[in-house]
């Protein structure tokens, strides 16, 4: 029977069509994965419509899929159409139950009474369709048996609908596990080539500084003509101490992409002043600008406000960010920061413009997409350096902090970086600490004078480091090499009483929490100031946990190293 005639010229049935199921789009998301729609025969499907003619003894059986606006049929005998339209399918109403959908005389029944199919060819009478559903829940249509004249339909049929419905309805969940195995697979490549891509520019941005510290290092060490020119040294100091903090900077920012991604970087809301950190930024990279004589301005727009609350540490980063940026793409002119306050939205809005080479349309766009590892084009990452990752930090930033980053930019005009920041008023709620974090402190001798500092670290040259930053401080220093050895020199009667523990957290035999842990619950009250090279959220946390005073990360910083010493020493006073 060919119902193409029916399926294009119809009159529109005064008969509503079948409502959609409340997972509708859920439902027709899983038929498109299953990778079913307008494909070839195939036996697995048409063995159970013939199977179903002749057991159930009827004239057509179909296995019928609801599409959008169309049922179509993988499998069909009795019918020459492929497919009808949605609104005459009898199949609508039986994917909206979980049982077989049985219609002995369709001229009765008031959902078919005056459906084109039946007032016109075929001339449907009986229907029977048992819903083919996914074990996710999602009807994708039906396995169906129809008669052009009205019958019964006994137990015996319903049995053998719902085993011939119950293979078909499995071919299409396998169909629905490939497609999503598939598309794990294409997730895991995927990942493998970010993970690749990411070895492969961490690779870069590593031994590229490297080469330079391990090289003048060597230099230093065994070539003593190089050594004995004065002015040879210090250049190849300053070289070790440049790559050295760029290889920092490359790891600490590794470190917060992955803490911002994971939703795990911490906030501090305190009370500070915003021109302060402005200013201080400014100051950073006034260096910078002078060597490559580019005017480095600030303008404050209206009334910028003495007080905000929010975190100046995160504010400080995106400025370096954005601000460094605009300097290295910048060989002359100026690269201004423009900071007006609006009182209205309580937020600071900044803009950082410079007159730098810009970025074509292309370019633009895929630095919009604010990607790890995404520079304007591969040219741009050789000729300026740099990972890409500090504009992703500046805008994953400023979205936590409440509000966002912008980027506008012509070729050869120069490029303008818009952020901004949400603020509150009154106090914070933490407790306020000045914008470094860390009071000054000058380096003098006496520092920590009559100090006895014990160093429990397992490194020797972290040892060899760290004894003499605090001699040079003034302090007395002991090393141990393992948290058992630490134990064991702190509970020595015959050794003389330690004012202050520096205790690494990863020594051999004993950690250094187990080695805190247990100086705890023997009562003792001796500072301990964790050392660690964990960095990541809550390693801090763990460290207080285990009854730390304080905590360090490495590469130490002498000033802070020292600072936090006295600080802790100051608590025996």
């Amino acid at each position: 029977m060919d119902l193409t005639t029916h399926a294009t010229q119809r009159e529109r049935s005064p008969v509503p069509p079948a409502p959609l199921p409340a997972n509708e789009r859920r439902r027709l998301s899983a038929l498109i994965h299953c990778n079913v729609l307008d494909t070839v025969p195939e036996a697995a499907f048409d063995d159970l419509t013939h199977l179903a003619t002749e057991l159930c003894d009827t004239p057509i059986a179909l296995v019928s899929l609801i599409d959008t606006d169309r049922q179509w049929f993988k499998s069909r005998v009795g019918l020459d159409a492929e497919q009808t339209p949605r609104d005459l399918a009898f199949c609508g109403y039986a994917i909206l139950g979980t049982d077989a959908l049985v219609i002995e005389d369709a001229t009765k029944d008031p959902r078919t009474v005056d459906n084109a199919l039946v007032t016109g060819e075929p001339g449907i009478r009986f229907y029977a369709g048992v819903p083919l559903r996914l074990s996710s829940g999602e009807a994708l249509g039906t396995l169906c048996v129809i008669d052009t004249k009205p019958r019964k339909a006994d137990q015996r049929l319903l049995d053998r609908l719902h085993a011939l419905a119950a293979q078909a309805a499995a071919q299409l969940e396998l169909r629905h596990k490939i497609d999503a195995l598939e598309q794990a697979n294409g997730e895991i490549r995927d990942a493998s080539e970010s993970k690749s891509a990411f070895l492969a520019e961490m690779s870069h941005e590593v031994r590229t500084p490297m080469t330079a510290i391990l090289g003048f290092a060597d230099l230093l060490a065994t070539d003593d003509e190089f050594r004995s020119k004065p002015e040879q040294a210090n250049e190849a100091i300053g070289v070790i101490q440049r790559n050295a903090q760029h290889l920092l900077s490359v790891i600490n920012d590794i470190l917060d992409l992955s803490k911002l991604e994971a939703g795990k970087i911490s906030f501090d809301a305190v009370t500070f002043d915003p021109a302060a950190v402005i200013e201080g930024v400014i100051s950073l990279l006034s260096p910078q600008a002078r060597e490559k004589g580019v005017a480095l301005d600030v303008r404050y727009g209206n009334a910028l406000p003495n007080q905000v609350v929010s975190d100046p540490t995160r504010l400080r980063q995106i400025l370096l960010n954005v601000t460094g940026n605009a300097l290295k793409f910048t060989d002359s002119g100026k690269v201004v920061i423009t900071c007006p306050a609006d009182s209205d939205t309580e937020s600071l809005n900044f803009s950082i413009t410079d007159t730098g080479i810009g970025m074509t349309p292309e370019q633009l766009e895929r630095v919009r997409c604010f990607d790890a590892f995404t520079q304007a084009d591969a040219s741009t990452t050789r000729k300026f350096g740099g990972t890409g990752l500090g504009l992703r930090i500046s805008h994953m930033l400023a979205q936590v902090l409440g509000g966002g980053l912008w980027i506008d930019s012509e070729p050869g005009v120069g490029t303008t970086t818009t952020f901004s920041i949400a603020t509150w008023n009154g106090q914070a709620s933490a407790t306020l600490t000045d914008t470094d974090g860390v009071a000054t402190q000058s380096l003098q001798a006496e520092v920590l004078a009559d100090r006895r500092i014990l160093i429990a670290e397992d490194g020797a040259d972290n040892q060899l480091l760290i004894g003499y930053m605090l001699r040079r401080a003034g302090a007395a220093t002991v090393f141990a090499n393992t948290g058992q050895e630490a134990l064991d020199l702190i509970n020595d009667v015959d050794e003389a009483p330690f004012d202050l523990v520096l205790m690494d957290m990863r020594m051999p035999e004993l950690d250094g929490y187990e080695a805190t842990h247990l100086l705890r619950e023997q009562g003792s009250s001796l500072p301990i100031v964790a050392l660690t090279a964990n960095a990541m959220a809550g390693d801090q946390e763990r460290c207080l946990n285990a009854g730390c005073d304080a905590f360090l990360t490495k590469p130490l910083d002498r000033q802070q190293l020292i600072e936090t010493c006295r600080a802790a020493c100051a608590q025996l006073a």
